[in-house]
Order: C-alpha cells, then sequence, then structure tokens
C-alpha cells in the first residue's frame, strides 16, 4: 500500500540539483548502498546504452522479433499504447502463451521485461513499460552485465518527482526514518531475499499536513542513518558506493553526490563541495562506454578526501 502524504511529503524535499533530500539537520539521498542493500542487484558492470530511435514501428518490431508476438499482434499492441510501450497485463498473457507453445528464450524475455516494469522501472501508471529496456534482454547471457543498481537509482532519481517507483522510496523512508510513519516490519527476511522484503505498508495513518509537521519537527535521534549495520553480511558494503560524479543510464545523466550525506555511511558530515558540472567536452557518446568499475579508479581520490572525517 503506497502511502500518498508520506511520499508527497518527502518529495516536496527533494532537490534535483544535488539529488538529495532537504531536512532540518541536512540532507540525505537514496545512495548505491540503499538501492543494493533493499533490492540484492549489483552495482557493478556496465551502463545502459538506450536506443535513441525507440519509436512505435521500433517497439513493434522488437515485440516480434524478440518476445515472439506475432507482427499483426505487435502492431496491435503498440496501436493500442499509441506509444512505444507495452501493458504489463499483455506481456503476462504473451508469457503464458509462450511457454505453452515452449518458447523459452522469448518467454524469458517477456517475463524479465514484466519484472522490471514492475519494480526498478515502473511508472506513474504501474500497467506499462517502455519498450526501449528490451534492449537489455536481447542477449540473455549477458543480462548480469549491467549495473543494476545505477540503473535503478538513475530511473529513480529522474522519476521521483511523480509517482513512480514509490515501493523503493517508502522502504527507504521505513529503514531511515522509523519513528515518523507506521509500518509493517516481517522481522529478519532470509538471506535470499532483498530486505525490502521485510516491510509491509499495511497502514496509512496520516495525510500530507501530518507528515509535513513531522518533517519540520524531525531531530537527529529520529533518523537511523545506518540501519543496515545489523546486516552487513547479507550483502556487504561496496566501496564504490562512495563514488562521486555522475551516473547513466541511456540518455539520462544524473548526479551522485554521497560527500553530501556522509552519515549516511557512518562518517561525520563536512561542508561538501559544489555540485560538478558536466564537462562540455564529454562526448556521451564516448561516455557510454565508461563502467561502473571504471568509476573505482575515483574513488581512491574520494577515499583520501574523506578519510579526515570518518568516525574514530
Amino acid at each position: 500500500m503506497a502511502d500518498a502524504g508520506l511520499i508527497s511529503a518527502f518529495v516536496e524535499r527533494w532537490h534535483r540539483e544535488t539529488n538529495s533530500f532537504h531536512l532540518p539537520f541536512g540532507e540525505m539521498t537514496i545512495t548505491l548502498d540503499d538501492v543494493v542493500t533493499l533490492l540484492h542487484i549489483s552495482p557493478h558492470g556496465k551502463f545502459f546504452d538506450a536506443p535513441l530511435n525507440m519509436n512505435t514501428n521500433n517497439a513493434a518490431r522488437a515485440a516480434h522479433e524478440y518476445l515472439g508476438a506475432t507482427w499483426e499482434e505487435a502492431c496491435a499492441e503498440i496501436s493500442y499504447n499509441k506509444c512505444a510501450q507495452y501493458r504489463l497485463q499483455w506481456l503476462r498473457d504473451l508469457y503464458s502463451r509462450l511457454i505453452q507453445t515452449n518458447q523459452f528464450e522469448c518467454a524469458a524475455r517477456t517475463y524479465l521485461l514484466h519484472l522490471v516494469g514492475c519494480t526498478i522501472f515502473a511508472d506513474k501508471t504501474h500497467t506499462h513499460v517502455e519498450a526501449k529496456y528490451i534492449t537489455l534482454f536481447i542477449d540473455l547471457h549477458r543480462c548480469r552485465d549491467y549495473s543494476w543498481a545505477s540503473v535503478a537509482l538513475v530511473f529513480l532519481y529522474d522519476n521521483l518527482g511523480d509517482g513512480a517507483v514509490h515501493d523503493t522510496r517508502q522502504c527507504w523512508i521505513y529503514e531511515h526514518f522509523p519513528r515518523t510513519c507506521k509500518q509493517g516490519d516481517r522481522g529478519a527476511v532470509p538471506a535470499h531475499l532483498p530486505r525490502a522484503c521485510r516491510w509491509n505498508a499495511k497502514h496509512v495513518e496520516g495525510g500530507l499536513m501530518t507528515y509535513r509537521r513531522r518533517l519540520d519537527a524531525l531531530l537527529l535521534k529520529d533518523v537511523v542513518f545506518t540501519p543496515y549495520d545489523d546486516d552487513r553480511a547479507n550483502p556487504p558494503f561496496v566501496s564504490i558506493s562512495m563514488f562521486s560524479g555522475y551516473l547513466r543510464c541511456g540518455g539520462v545523466s544524473v548526479p551522485y553526490l554521497p560527500e553530501r550525506c556522509l552519515r549516511q555511511f557512518g562518517r561525520i558530515q563536512c561542508i561538501p563541495r559544489d555540485v560538478p558540472p558536466m564537462q562540455d567536452n564529454i562526448d556521451l557518446v564516448v561516455f557510454s562506454v565508461f563502467r561502473v568499475t571504471f568509476l573505482r579508479r575515483r574513488f581512491s581520490d574520494a577515499v583520501e578526501q574523506l578519510s579526515l572525517h570518518i568516525w574514530p
């Protein structure tokens, strides 16, 4: 159950220039570490290069070639949606038929596209997924090569102002602000399940005005900056979560600035640097071949700068 008042109260404090929530005591954000821990997806790998020409014709062709739909079915679906998207219900129906006809490779792509459409790429309709994401699964053997945590975080940052991906945001709020809202805590979850499975929003207790007042009155004692310390083995902390710079998914680049929220990494907050601009001489086509593993070289510099701010 989405708590619309809770989500709206936090979205009002979201600043796109820093991609962080501005709260009475400072800034906080959803970090790569949060995404890795809550969703159990990897931060390592390559950025996703979304096709720039995914129009309705190409969306129909992709559904026919990679999802196993007939050409007539694919054209009818795109015509119904009037855009380069697929309905999640259409994907479910297609998947069932593909299984019955033993088209397992197409069924796997259909299942995975439906999965990301319900989770990390869930838009405000919660009924459609963009056709461009099918390119993530053309080669099923290379799906694991992507930095899924980066992909999810870029989509979340880019869509945080609307009704998309509310589940991840709400779980993040439950972890860091347990006194601000009422939630159902199922307790420890099995090691193979994401930590987000711990939470059950079974009761909405306040509206937007109620949560606004609570956020205005927040004190440091009301916040859990490092909620995952009790379960760091599953999954372990990855140092790349403290990379500072830009993350990219397709044609969208977003600033990722953990130095503005050092308390979420168990460190003392210092005055952060200004938001670094995207360099004019970086060609995004060339930038697209960068890997998150490449960013590790930048991480060593960040550690040196932040070393004076580690808790003794």
